[in-house]
């Protein structure tokens, strides 16, 4: 991974998603990353609705091309959904009070780090300062 030309781009994005996910809890099994980028278009929370659809989309070709074993491809799309999410991130409350629009942006960070963890445990990699 830190060959690659991306390898930093995903670290840091595995990173910024991670660490939102740590504390927070999500109520029901999401099921696999598939099931995951095919639901994230319907959940309700018009602040991430672009960025899910996103996810949805570019998430399902990371996906294949990594069942594929097209790296570079994978890596690419990782690399071009970062600073989507960054700016996500830095426009909207995750950890919102209404649990509907909580749970569908931790939702949308979920599959972020299950995309990025087809690579493995990022997490002994990602410690640390945080990487932008």
């Amino acid at each position: 991974l830190l060959e690659l030309p991306q390898g930093e781009a995903i670290l840091a994005l595995h990173r910024r998603a991670h660490q939102l996910l740590k504390g927070a809890s999500l109520v029901e099994g999401e099921g696999s990353l598939e099931e995951l980028l095919a639901r994230l278009p319907h959940l309700s929370d018009e602040a991430s609705a672009l960025l899910r659809e996103e996810l949805s989309r570019e998430g399902k070709k990371a996906l294949l091309a990594w069942e594929m074993g097209d790296l570079e491809t994978y890596a690419g799309l990782l690399q071009d959904l970062k600073p989507r999410v960054d700016a996500f991130l830095d426009g909207v409350r995750v950890l919102d009070e209404d649990e509907g629009k909580r749970r569908a942006r931790l939702l949308a960070l979920k599959a972020v780090t299950d995309l990025t963890e087809l690579l493995g445990n990022l997490e002994v990699l990602t410690s640390g300062e945080p990487v932008r």
